[in-house]
């Protein structure tokens, strides 16, 4: 029998029996905000794993998408005094809680940027004008379109601004908070009796509470209880899976992870399957190609947007991909005993120094005979 029909059961049998329905939260999801949500662990961590995964990985500049250039300083530091990757993180947070990110850019004369600053989500308003354009406004004064960057995850046409995951699944989120909640006050207040006594016999209000009050005091003083007028003594036990609501519980994490598109073994919630390397390789992949790429995608744009033309913005993703050591260096192994990679290339992606006399590569052994015939 479930927990609430147990409730339900017992409110008829104890009087006084506090409603078990003022214990259920509001179902008006309209309170489902930034800070509500935050609030939730899976989606605390789904944001923070995120919002690090962006920021670990540098943004670098190409001309025509092929020749690499130097990075101009309002990409390597977009804010004075803040590092790029505290900027990006700060943009990722912005794009994964809110689904939009505004960047209020100062130019010099010439019009090139040379500070970005990320503006709360929270303080800025928008208003559709007759024209279908938009106006911007923040702490109450008109931004110039042209000083600032709107980056938008899940762009809805039609829709002047992004869709974030909280947003999008508030009734979701707010199923989550529910049951947290619920949880939390369940044994509040003395809403569920730790026991009922019951009797065959009719009592009125005064009855049952002097009877109450009488076996309380014979509890607390740790001495046998002695019942009669047909008292009967029923102790309610719960199991710690119920007290818990694992299920429920573990259910809204993956949950909040398939809304937010963080594979469910990072917030380390059990799936029920067994993960081997291969496995854990396959979900990383994953999480880059369908959860990162929509963050890396508009992040790039919006620096790309301030480039000269002909030059683009673009996250090296080198480090967050990289296999493992001996995977690494197998593959190393093979470039170079092919012959399309030098030592010092390899000692480049491994974040080494160059050599100036580069270690000689063994040559790949010749399997043909003289007479260019395969040697068996």
């Amino acid at each position: 029998m479930g927990i609430f029909t147990n409730l339900l059961n017992r409110k008829q049998t104890v009087p006084e029996q506090r409603n078990v329905q003022a214990l259920i939260p509001s179902r008006n999801i309209s309170t489902v905000t930034m800070d509500s949500a935050l609030s939730l662990g899976a989606v605390y961590r789904c944001i923070n794993i995120i919002a690090t995964s962006v920021s670990q990985c540098p943004v670098q500049v190409f001309r025509n998408g092929v020749n690499p250039i130097s990075t101009p300083p309002f990409i390597t530091q977009p804010t004075l005094g803040i590092s790029q990757r505290s900027f990006l993180f700060k943009t990722a947070t912005s794009l994964a809680l809110d689904g939009n990110a505004y960047w209020y850019i100062t130019r010099k004369a010439d019009g090139s940027p040379i500070n970005i600053e990320i503006l709360p989500v929270g303080q800025v308003s928008i208003e559709v004008l007759h024209d279908n354009s938009l106006r911007y406004s923040y702490a109450g004064q008109v931004i110039d379109p042209y000083n600032l960057q709107h980056l938008k995850i899940c762009d809805i046409a039609g829709r002047p601004t992004g869709l974030g995951a909280i947003q999008a699944a508030k009734l979701d989120i707010q199923n989550s908070i529910d049951i947290r909640n619920y949880a939390t006050e369940f044994f509040s207040d003395g809403a569920v009796p730790s026991g009922i006594l019951s009797t065959d016999q009719h009592l009125n209000g005064d009855q049952a509470e002097e009877l109450k009050e009488r076996f309380v005091a014979t509890q607390q003083k740790n001495t046998p209880a002695v019942l009669s007028n047909g008292l009967e003594y029923q102790q309610l036990s719960l199991s710690p899976k119920d007290l818990q609501w694992l299920e429920a519980r573990s259910f809204s994490i993956q949950d909040i992870s398939r809304i937010f598109g963080v594979p469910a073994s990072f917030l380390l919630a059990s799936s029920g399957d067994s993960q081997t390397y291969a496995n854990l390789e396959t979900v990383n992949r994953a999480f880059v190609n369908f959860t990162l790429m929509s963050y890396f995608g508009v992040i790039e744009d919006a620096f790309t947007s301030l480039l000269p033309k002909g030059v683009s913005a673009k996250f090296s993703l080198d480090a967050f991909l990289r296999g493992d050591t001996l995977t690494r260096y197998n593959a190393y192994s093979t470039a170079l005993n092919a012959g399309w990679m030098t030592i010092n290339e390899v000692r480049e992606l491994e974040g080494m120094g160059t050599l100036d006399v580069p270690l000689p590569v063994s040559p790949v052994e010749n399997t043909n005979n003289a007479d260019g015939t395969q040697r068996i």
